[in-house]
């Protein structure tokens, strides 16, 4: 089955296309560190990252009741780092002594445009097909009844297999390996693609 391309109004496209530079042209971690709570953003730093010993604090809005957990703290600084993405709720994922999950991980955000979660969920795709996450990841709309923002969740795809929660946090940190960076240039290649239809 064909899917034809949107037919988009010469103002949708040029929104979109202000959009995608907006994203584009935000600062990296070492040029302006991401975090919120940060401590030692006034300081000169080149070597801001997830690594950070404070990283875990300075990116909670309850930094001492709930720290960022450990691996859900990478992607949750990368996706600050976009600085037009907002994350509202994170978990690394629980499991028993058994090895029975009881907590899926997940990491939940907002974002100033829909086109920011959808260019999120085709580099987790990318991954997934590159064979650099253990299983598929997607990007879909949440509702947590708290907000009129649109919410989105970063979530495992398990629908096909019985999933492994050390596998998936292994993926955790796999998604957050450059994913600014990588965002980014989706988001350029989207604007070049665009620029050379009109």
């Amino acid at each position: 089955m064909h899917i034809p391309q949107p037919k988009l109004q010469a103002n949708a496209q040029q929104e979109l296309r202000a959009d995608l530079l907006k994203l584009i042209e935000q600062p990296s971690a070492s040029q302006v560190p991401p975090c919120p709570n940060c401590t030692q953003a006034l300081e000169q730093r080149d070597d801001c990252s997830y690594n950070c010993e404070n990283a875990a604090s300075a990116l909670s809005v309850e930094p001492t009741k709930f720290p960022i957990e450990q691996f859900a703290m990478p992607l949750v600084f990368e996706l600050t780092t976009l600085r037009l993405v907002q994350t509202c709720w994170s978990c690394e994922g629980h499991a028993n002594f058994e090895g029975e999950i009881l907590k899926m991980p997940r990491i939940s955000f907002y974002a100033v445009r829909p086109i920011y979660a959808q260019l999120i969920g085709q580099y987790l795709t990318q991954l997934y097909f590159q064979k650099k996450l253990h299983y598929p990841w997607e990007v879909a709309l949440s509702d947590y009844g708290q907000t009129l923002e649109i919410t989105y969740t970063i979530k495992c795809d398990t629908s096909f297999e019985k999933p492994d929660l050390k596998l998936m946090q292994e993926d955790l940190l796999n998604m957050a390996n450059n994913l600014s960076t990588e965002v980014k240039s989706f988001a350029h290649r989207m604007l070049t693609k665009l620029n050379n239809v009109a």
